[in-house]
């Protein structure tokens, strides 16, 4: 109770057994392709275009980092830059188009710990 602990999200390269299959294709620079995450099949797609800062038109220098968004999705969070979210207008955040991690995006692993330990409660102090 009232403990602290920290988490970090890294890459592990696997040599057997997997957890997620990233597919990257290389596209023509300059071109498009729709990157996405099934959360259902544990499959990552993206392109050699999502490496670099994209423009999404929001102004004020903002850009997406489509293979950050692209992990925003792979641990659970929905889009953030639909009108319909409630946080539509947090332009910075790693879901919508900026690349801030923000506690609400922790939101499904805190989910699964509370899960996974009877009687204990997580919750999210703070995100650097």
């Amino acid at each position: 109770k009232g403990k602290t602990f920290t988490v970090f999200f890294d890459v592990d390269p696997r040599k057997k057994g997997k957890h997620w299959t990233v597919y990257a294709v290389k596209i023509p620079k300059g071109s498009s392709n729709i990157s996405k995450v099934n959360w259902g099949k544990q499959e990552i797609t993206l392109d050699t275009e999502d490496l670099k800062p994209e423009d999404k038109g929001a102004g004020g220098g903002v850009k997406m980092d489509v293979a950050a968004h692209e992990f925003g999705h792979a641990i659970g969070q929905p889009d953030e830059y639909k009108a319909s979210s409630a946080f539509h207008t947090h332009k910075k955040s790693i879901m919508n188009l900026g690349n801030e991690v923000k506690k609400r995006h922790a939101k499904h692993l805190v989910d699964e710990l509370n899960k996974m330990i009877p009687d204990t409660t997580f919750s999210v102090k703070s995100v650097k």
